[in-house]
C-alpha cells in the first residue's frame, strides 16, 4: 500500500490562478487599516523605491509579520504589489 501524500493548497494552475485575480490591485480598498495605511506608504513612495522593512517599521511590524499580513490581505506579495502598482502608473502616463 502507497501512502498518499496531501495536496498543497493552491498546488493546481486553476487554484493559483484564482489567487492572482482575486487579489486586491493599487486603489482598491481593504479590511486591514495597516494594510491600508501600508498601500498609502507604497503608492506615495513609488517614485524613490519602497522597501518591505521599512514601511513594516512605519507600521510597527516585524519585517516578516508585515509580509504574512499583507499578502493574506490583498492576495499579493509586497514585491508583486509593488510591481503592479508601478505598471498602474505607467499606464496612467501613457
Amino acid at each position: 500500500m502507497g501512502m498518499t501524500r496531501k495536496k498543497k493548497k493552491g498546488s493546481t494552475v486553476e487554484e493559483r490562478q484564482r489567487t492572482r485575480t482575486s487579489a486586491v490591485l493599487p486603489g482598491y480598498p481593504v479590511a486591514d487599516s495597516r494594510i491600508a495605511a501600508s498601500i498609502k506608504l507604497i503608492e506615495s513612495a513609488l517614485e524613490k523605491g519602497v522597501r518591505t522593512s521599512d514601511v513594516a517599521r512605519k507600521l510597527g511590524l516585524s519585517p516578516s509579520r508585515f509580509g504574512h499580513v499583507f499578502r493574506t490581505q490583498t492576495g499579493l506579495t509586497f514585491r508583486q504589489y509593488v510591481r503592479t502598482a508601478r505598471l498602474a502608473r505607467a499606464k496612467l502616463l501613457l
